[in-house]
């Protein structure tokens, strides 16, 4: 099919759709969905083309799924996080009319607050879409699909007009040019906070924590890396999905050079109807040279009192917030052991069937931020970490992850960094309980980042 046929094959097919319900009166917001094949061999590559739209990328290996998204369709966003409850109810109503597979996409902020980091603030304090182009590759084709929201209250005449504005800016080029992958040049490297910083923190914690006031808490840090040139989005988000397959790859880029991407080993939840499926991830270890190696990380990290401690919170937080959540919860709660390709961690469970009327709005809400990434109690360690945490963590740890008609999938953004003009902002956090020894703890989120590092080169 040429360039030109793809253009108004999609073009006219929505702008036949929208005649037709406008015709026949119909009074609901409805997303319309046409989908192409189109000819591209090598989808990172042609992605790349691509120069005039914000993007996400989302690869799930679990579900098969994987998804790299163009433009907006519809936009929920805002620096207000009053307005979040507000705008995901109208979402669920939009898609409550709409085909099964349509999905918007977004996250929020770890703080629920405006941030004042200016690299922080293209995220916005939240923001979910529906993206203008979808494109999904399987083993034999690419599929293009292109969304519009069709509402009986729009000016079509405007509407239509962006939607061909956006479709002539994609590029339908499919010659393929190989563009070797660069290794980033690295100028300067730089820990926030500093090791004795750090430290300090880390004391100021585990006296709050031996004093009563807190359970548990989960500090974050950052490395600022200096680069000689900007890093490629596509390039980025496939290396990681590449390094590390057994997790979520997740990538959201709303403005010119800046993009959040992580690869998380952590779901938040996973919705189907009312079935509902969390995760509780705590407690850390390296993966081994070697089988026994490995095997003898595992059993180390099994036994450890401070991990099993750090765990139950999480546990127990699970269980309380899924109760208030659900009509049936499996309690069962079994530790394993989850491994990925450079780390591993305690690991467990929960299914349950949701109560009538439990919205997406409600789950998120009540699920983040769980003491896996926040700590224990939530408000007395939230409150602490404003204190003594002293960086912006924007979207970092925070909720990623799309929702559909029937289902809705989160995880949380770990393992993940910012990249902002020439910096790249490589997030990792520790769980302090009163067991926590200050270098171990810093000696695990320079792990963390440095597999991140790795990754890159």
């Amino acid at each position: 099919m040429t360039e030109n046929n793809i253009e108004k094959k999609l073009y006219n097919q929505i702008k036949n759709k929208v005649f037709y319900l406008k015709r026949n009166n119909y009074n609901a917001e409805e997303i319309i969905r046409v989908c192409l094949t189109v000819n591209v061999q090598n989808l990172n590559n042609w992605l790349k083309k691509q120069a005039n739209f914000s993007k996400f990328n989302w690869s799930d290996s679990s579900e098969k799924f994987k998804i790299s998204c163009l433009g907006y369709a519809d936009v929920y966003k805002s620096y207000n996080i009053k307005k979040i409850s507000k705008d995901l109810n109208k979402i669920d109503k939009i898609l409550s009319n709409s085909n099964i597979h349509s999905k918007y996409f977004g996250g929020l902020n770890f703080n629920k607050a405006i941030t004042n980091d200016d690299k922080w603030k293209p995220f916005y304090s939240y923001f979910f879409f529906l993206p203008r182009f979808e494109l999904i590759k399987t083993k034999n084709k690419t599929k293009i699909l292109c969304n519009f929201l069709y509402s009986p209250k729009q000016h079509l005449s405007e509407s239509l007009s962006k939607l061909q504005k956006d479709i002539n800016s994609i590029n339908f080029d499919c010659t393929q040019i190989r563009q070797p992958i660069i290794k980033p040049n690295i100028l300067k490297e730089e820990s926030f906070p500093p090791f004795k910083n750090w430290i300090s923190k880390i004391d100021k914690a585990v006296t709050e924590i031996n004093n009563k006031e807190i359970d548990k808490i989960v500090l974050a840090r950052y490395k600022y890396i200096d680069l000689e040139n900007s890093l490629n989005f596509w390039n980025i988000t496939s290396i990681l999905n590449r390094q590390n397959p057994k997790a979520i790859t997740f990538g959201f880029n709303p403005k010119g050079s800046t993009f959040f991407i992580g690869s998380s080993p952590e779901i938040l939840y996973s919705k189907k109807n009312s079935y509902i499926s969390t995760h509780a991830v705590a407690g850390t270890r390296s993966r081994g040279e070697n089988s026994d190696e490995d095997k003898e990380y595992e059993n180390n990290l099994l036994n450890s009192l401070k991990d099993r401690k750090e765990h139950n919170f999480v546990l127990k937080y699970f269980n309380d917030s899924l109760d208030n959540l659900c009509s049936h919860l499996n309690k069962t709660g079994k530790i394993s052991i989850i491994k990925f390709a450079t780390l591993q961690h305690i690991h467990s469970e929960f299914n349950g069937i949701l109560k009538k009327d439990i919205t997406n709005n409600d789950i998120l809400l009540k699920l983040h931020p769980s003491p896996a990434v926040g700590g224990a109690p939530q408000e007395e360690s939230l409150n602490l970490l404003k204190k003594i945490e002293c960086i912006d963590r924007g979207w970092y740890a925070s909720p990623i992850g799309w929702i559909s008609k029937d289902s809705a999938k989160f995880v949380v953004g770990i393992r993940s960094a910012l990249h902002h003009k020439n910096s790249l902002y490589i997030y990792a956090g520790s769980g302090i309980v009163s067991e926590s020894e200050p270098l171990k703890e810093w000696q695990e989120t320079e792990i963390k980042i440095q597999n991140f590092i790795r990754a890159l080169s």
